[in-house]
């Protein structure tokens, strides 16, 4: 990791002048390139001896630099330059001019969780030229599953093997092989129904589960299932949702009590609580929650009658909140951006800092999750109906 510093000394911006002198990289005068004019030198006794200093001290390469030479990136920080640079040219929420959508059938009330994939040809545009008769497979999940499940008691690992479901009533996480459709095991470490999961958006290696016992698990996912890390704990009522970044060292759990607590995903130690603004007398239940890469904690609400939307820091600084006309029921954040769904079917495109609507589409049925392509090429939005819409542009 040094390997630039040696450049700027022997061949930069270090070999010469004040700061190869403050970095004690001086040699004999005779030594650097142009010091010297041998065929100038008309005493052959001077020459002889000028020509034999150069030859014991050596000679000093060419500068070949004027700037400090750029460190040596680690194959992590190229990897995430290239995503961002890719992610900049394909994320389809910096292309709202041109979104379009296609609706799929996907899941009925016979048959909730529904696997469905089909190979991606890169030949092939994935909205308008897939025909849905090409599909390679729809695997319907084997139950029971409790009445209410939801999005936030699923989640698919990266990779699509297993899938993660919480909401039973004997307190456990599911974990199923998605390919042979049939429970691999059961995790029970709850002492009340499990009513959130959350998978690390990027590392992909650990989840954090929320349980109506009000405290949350954090587990890494390994080849022998889950194993639990830390126990999460401070709220007085039911967890309702819950985000994770490892990278970070962030985890963050809502609750039925209207807090959201911040807490350290390695050690397991609590930071801080936030609470939103109060905009009401009654009671406020948090019901969706979000991390971005910033550092930023994106969460949804209501009480009554009243939805509102809230973005503060990580350190617990406010930054803006909304009041909704509709219950939020879908949210994902995105670089600077905030996309949400809710209970009437509206699909929003905000600022995350300033909450400002970029673009609205209307699909009419009550929303009941977002999701990005890992590619960010295109949006999918479940519907309550069993639709899954899919916005590429």
């Amino acid at each position: 990791m040094n390997l630039h510093h040696w450049i700027d000394l022997i061949f930069g911006y270090k070999q010469t002048g004040k700061k190869a002198v403050e970095a004690m990289n001086v040699f004999y005068y005779c030594t650097y390139e142009g010091a010297v004019n041998l065929d100038r030198i008309m005493d052959h006794a001077e020459r002889e001896a000028l020509e034999g200093m150069i030859n014991n001290f050596g000679q000093t390469p060419c500068q070949l630099l004027k700037d400090p030479h750029p460190r040596r990136m680690t194959s992590g920080e190229i990897s995430s330059k290239n995503e961002a640079m890719t992610s900049t040219r394909t994320n389809i929420l910096n292309r709202t001019h041109c979104w379009k959508s296609y609706s799929i059938n996907i899941s009925t009330d016979k048959d909730p969780v529904t696997f469905f994939y089909w190979q991606f040809d890169k030949k092939a545009s994935f909205l308008f030229e897939r025909d849905t008769s090409e599909l390679s497979e729809i695997r319907n999940i084997p139950g029971p599953f409790n009445t209410k499940l939801s999005q936030s008691h699923l989640v698919v690992t990266y990779d699509g093997k297993f899938l993660f479901c919480g909401g039973h009533w004997d307190n456990s996480i599911i974990i199923y092989n998605i390919a042979k459709s049939k429970v691999l095991m059961r995790v029970i470490k709850h002492d009340d129904i499990v009513t959130c999961l959350s998978l690390d958006p990027r590392v992909g290696r650990f989840m954090i589960s929320g349980s109506r016992d009000t405290t949350s698990i954090v587990w890494q996912i390994g080849s022998k299932g889950l194993i639990p890390l830390q126990v999460l704990s401070g709220h007085d009522k039911a967890v309702t949702c819950v985000a994770i970044i490892f990278e970070l060292d962030i985890a963050v759990s809502g609750s039925e009590d209207g807090s959201v607590n911040v807490y350290t995903v390695k050690e397991g130690q609590y930071i801080r609580t936030i609470y939103p603004p109060v905009m009401t007398d009654d009671p406020f239940t948090i019901s969706l929650i979000q991390l971005s890469y910033q550092g930023d904690i994106i969460f949804s609400g209501h009480c009554s009658e009243t939805h509102s939307l809230h973005v503060f820091t990580v350190n617990g600084h406010y930054i803006q909140s909304i009041t909704s006309d509709h219950r939020i029921t879908a949210l994902l954040s995105s670089d600077d951006l905030l996309l949400s769904g809710d209970e009437n079917g509206n699909l929003i495109l905000r600022g995350l800092y300033n909450l400002e609507i970029i673009k609205e589409l209307p699909l009419l049925l009550p929303i009941s999750g977002v999701s990005l392509t890992s590619d960010n090429s295109h949006i999918l939005v479940p519907l309550r109906d069993g639709k899954l819409i899919v916005i590429a542009g």
